[in-house]
């Protein structure tokens, strides 16, 4: 009976979604363990000075000569582990210049895509000239059926839509440049990093947003004292379900009903650009029209249009005319970066088995399968400049993303990875155990419905040795094909958000205001009055954007670029039973209607006499 890898007996099912419970195999048992070979550390190479012959002359037979000197031999620096990529985040009231930290499995992030595009190359290469022209791919049988993600090549009309949209240049020749644009579908374009985006709501993010308009009582556009005081008891007033939660959807009754009009205008908006790409790819004529416009009118950019980094300016300003021409732009990719992020993809190099997995007989598959590991993308702040960060800048970190006030904008960095947990063997292990009727370990095309062909691709393609059947190795590598050009490539995502009041008076950043935060809403209201006139007006308020980070089709652009949900912190780990019990809303304190007790006993509790029993009121000394 033909033996298949544990790997390959995991791919084919999940294709088609089955219940693994519904598969008939067992383990056949298993050999003994083969102990990994042993690995002795070996010590450097160490260079020694060769000693030179002794020398002869007039006055004896050798002069001494110095004992040899032995050199340790200088280890060369380790391979960088990530990928550097630079873009222009076009803040409104200073640029913030952002160097990112790729990586993907462990390795820079350009490593996949380059890896990609050479493996194709010389699947490709029919003749093995080192040269593969559009007729030899698309006559390729291994890639005319779509097994990398591109589209399907049938007949002579298809072929010549492919060269017409790919064949850049229109040569003949498949180039680095044209490849990967077949493999994505063009959506991904040409590198392993791009970004998008607008911020289109900065017309429109103070004075029209929700928050805006309910403390503004008398819509003079200007939060006076006293609105300020009155902000509480406002806000309070909105808690539709008395839960002593206030919700966005709370203030805006038209994100809970999917307002369409709302939906509409926001699609109508096209505002500035949000961040531009730096770096060698970088088009200078964009990046100098998009920071004029923001910054200097429709005129050029003079000294003083960065009031936050003067000294960006007089590095920009090679000529020291005191304005920017066009050639001296590209000087932004030899300052130093305002924000280092790192952003790691996949698995991390260490995580990845040494040794296959044994192999099973295939008879009959385990009820019981573990769940396949999802490795959420890790996102981590590595410098921030003390010009736009401060000395100690803050970071308030949620999982998948993180915010920090930089450069007078809070900045909400996420990341979405929605090929991250695609278990290619599981799934191939799956549609075997569900069409293999007479269990060999292998797929015939009578066994598989053209239903089921059509949708996840034609037996053709997955069965590469031509032998008619389809192994559970050639299902997985089939799967993995399908989404190598998605897991190679990086996308970003700028953008503003609308209500940049309700950001500040959130705390915590859980897009949420709880029972604390609504109290404190005339503090916080307070501390936006940058000019101390006891009035806080629309442009004292700090800019709210978000950059996103994600792996995923850009023709499914929603989903791949969708934040990840905000957790709700519960109170710590030693928290009593009784308080989390009470604590309804999960808020980390409890109200006096939340607690089950009597008005006594929670103004004892209650030390402080803020009218809420925080944890360290609750933990008895």
């Amino acid at each position: 009976m033909r033996r298949i890898s544990m790997k390959a007996a995991l791919l084919f099912c999940a294709l088609v979604g089955v219940s693994v419970s519904s598969c008939n195999w067992s383990p056949a048992p298993l050999p003994p363990p083969v102990a990994p070979p042993v690995v002795k550390a070996v010590p450097p190479p160490v260079v020694v000075a060769q000693e030179p012959p002794p020398v002869e002359n007039d006055a004896g037979p050798a002069a001494d000569v110095a004992p040899a000197v032995e050199v340790p031999a200088v280890a060369p620096p380790p391979p960088p582990t990530f990928g550097t990529e630079r873009i222009l985040l076009l803040a409104p009231t200073n640029p913030v210049i952002i160097e990112l930290q790729l990586s993907i499995d462990g390795q820079p992030h350009t490593d996949a895509l380059k890896k990609l595009v050479a493996d194709v190359m010389q699947l490709a290469d029919a003749d093995g000239d080192n040269r593969v022209t559009w007729k030899e791919l698309c006559a390729n049988k291994r890639l005319k059926y779509g097994q990398f993600g591109n589209l399907a090549i049938e007949g002579d009309n298809s072929e010549k839509q492919i060269l017409e949209r790919y064949d850049i240049d229109r040569d003949g020749i498949v180039d680095d440049t044209e490849l990967p644009r077949f493999l994505t579908r063009n959506a991904g374009g040409s590198r392993p990093f791009s970004i998008r985006g607008t911020a289109d709501s900065r017309d429109t993010n103070r004075r029209a947003a929700p928050t805006w308009q309910v403390l503004d009582a008398d819509g003079d556009g200007a939060i006076s004292k006293s609105e300020m005081a009155a902000a509480a008891g406002r806000l309070m007033r909105l808690d539709s379900n008395d839960d002593e939660i206030l919700l966005p959807a709370d203030l805006d009754p038209r994100l809970q009903t999917g307002d369409p009009t709302m939906m509409a205008d926001r699609s109508r908006r096209r505002g500035h650009d949000a961040a531009r790409l730096l770096g060698p790819h970088a088009d200078w004529g964009t990046v100098q029209m998009a920071m004029e416009r923001e910054y200097g009118g429709t005129g050029l950019l003079r000294e003083g249009c960065f009031p936050l980094t003067p000294d960006l300016f007089a590095k920009l300003d090679a000529n020291g005319d005191g304005r920017l021409g066009r050639t001296e732009f590209a000087a932004l990719n030899d300052v130093p970066p305002h924000l280092v992020v790192g952003v790691e993809f996949g698995s991390p190099a260490a995580e990845k088995p040494a040794i296959e997995l044994e192999e099973w007989e295939v008879t009959e598959l385990p009820a019981e399968l573990p769940e396949p590991v999802q490795r959420e993308p890790r996102l981590k702040i590595v410098s921030v400049s003390p010009a736009l960060g401060g000395e100690s800048p803050q970071v308030m970190e949620q999982p998948g993303r993180m915010t920090i006030l930089i450069g007078g904008v809070l900045l909400t960095l996420y990341t979405n990875d929605t090929v991250a947990s695609e278990d290619f063997a599981e799934r191939a292990r799956q549609a075997l155990a569900m069409y293999d009727n007479n269990k060999d370990g292998y797929l015939v095309k009578d066994e598989v419905p053209e239903a089921l062909q059509a949708q996840f691709g034609r037996l053709e393609a997955i069965d590469t040795n031509d032998d008619g059947k389809a192994y559970p190795e050639e299902i997985e590598t089939y799967l993995a094909q399908q989404q190598a050009g998605l897991r190679a490539q990086i996308h970003a995502k700028a953008g503003d958000r609308e209500d940049v009041l309700f950001a500040c008076l959130d705390a915590d950043r859980d897009q949420r205001l709880d029972s604390r935060e609504m109290d404190s809403a005339a503090q916080r209201l307070l501390a936006l009055d940058k000019n101390n006139d006891g009035v806080v007006t629309a442009d004292e308020l700090p800019e709210l954007m978000i950059v996103g980070l994600a792996r995923g089709s850009l023709e499914n652009a929603d989903a791949t670029f969708r934040p990840p949900p905000v957790v709700v912190r519960s109170p710590a780990g030693d928290a009593p039973r009784w308080f989390t019990a009470m604590d309804a809303n999960a808020d980390g304190a409890i109200s006096r209607r939340e607690f089950v007790g009597p008005a006594e006993k929670f103004a004892e509790l209650d030390k402080d006499g803020n009218g809420l029993l925080e944890l360290n009121e609750a933990i008895k000394p």
